[in-house]
């Protein structure tokens, strides 16, 4: 349990407020009217107009973000990934995160391009959590992952080849908004889901999760990330499709979310059975496996591959 003042800052974290008021008033008013900035500038070409309009667009969108109380204000120093340098050409940044099933941007949509897997990663996340919580509870809320075609990002020392993503943890409340681990409004126990269901996309594998609650599981303390979640996924390459769990690995996400759906197909079948859904692939998370194995008909070995995790699919609900 944490203890003291739920909403004390912890030393170094700042809440920045927006010092750009003025520019705010003075876009607001324009873009009210389209038709009175068209007066004021009926001596120009259409040409001219247009990109006037994009730019008041694009500078409303980034005013709004501003006016916002943003959750990353201050620097995003997760560290660049050392492989992107062998690999970032093989795999380009060109695809685009939009609403989906589960999950949203909450920040501009210029800078929420991945590689492939990356996005599709994304949407299988959010196709799971939909299940499991429909609207009008929460989705999962996506920040920065890249700008097209990758490189330098403002703000991030990382982000630069469409695997690094920014995800909000999710509110007890049921409001998709800003917060910080220690508000009063946070949800352990749901963004631990969430991280275990992160983990355990088929699409590709998770190198790293930082982010500060210290009860939470399968993440890294970074400076900085006591607002979001920065998960780092592999290249398609490297390790693509679920993880293997086996007997022997604790405190571990996808052991969790394994035996979530174990729970579930117990139910489902009426069994009275139950596995404690501690993350630890021990001794009865590893016979439930084999006994959940031969009802599938697979291969009763205990390990949790890619056939046993496709099945489990059907169970993401009891």
């Amino acid at each position: 349990m944490l203890t003291g003042d739920p909403h004390a800052k912890p030393k170094g974290v700042e809440r920045v407020a927006s010092s750009r008021g003025d520019q705010r008033e003075w876009a607001g008013m324009l873009s009210k009217d389209v038709s009175f900035l068209l007066v004021l500038t009926g001596a120009l070409g259409v040409k001219e107009i247009d990109r006037l309009i994009r730019k008041l667009e694009l500078e409303k969108e980034i005013l709004a973000e501003e006016t916002e109380e943003r959750d990353d204000t201050a620097y995003d120093s997760f560290p660049r990934d050392d492989s992107r340098v062998q690999v970032f050409r093989s795999w380009p940044v060109q695809t685009q995160l939009v609403e989906n099933t589960g999950i949203f941007g909450y920040y501009p949509a210029y800078k929420r391009w991945g590689t492939v897997s990356t996005i599709a990663a994304l949407y299988e996340v959010g196709k799971v959590w939909a299940q499991r919580h429909p609207l009008p509870h929460p989705r999962v809320p996506v920040g920065d992952i890249s700008l097209q075609g990758g490189g330098d990002i403002d703000g991030h020392d990382s982000h630069e080849t469409g695997r690094d993503v920014d995800m909000r943890p999710i509110r007890n409340d049921g409001v998709e908004g800003p917060l910080y681990w220690w508000d009063s409004v946070y949800s352990h126990e749901l963004t631990q889901e969430l991280i275990d269901i992160i983990y355990c996309n088929g699409v590709v594998q998770v190198k790293v999760i930082g982010f500060n609650d210290p009860q939470i599981q399968g993440c890294a303390n970074w400076d900085n990330h006591d607002n979001h979640l920065h998960v780092r996924f592999w290249f398609a390459d490297q390790n693509p499709g679920f993880p293997k769990l086996q007997l022997g690995q604790s405190n571990h996400p996808p052991v969790r979310e394994f035996q979530r759906r174990i729970n579930n197909w117990y139910e489902r079948t009426g069994s009275s059975t139950r596995i404690a859904t501690d993350g630890d692939f021990g001794q009865n998370t590893f016979s439930a496996a084999k006994e959940f194995q031969v009802a599938m008909s697979l291969e009763a070995d205990g390990i949790a591959g890619k056939d046993t995790w496709a099945a489990s699919l059907n169970f993401v609900i009891a």
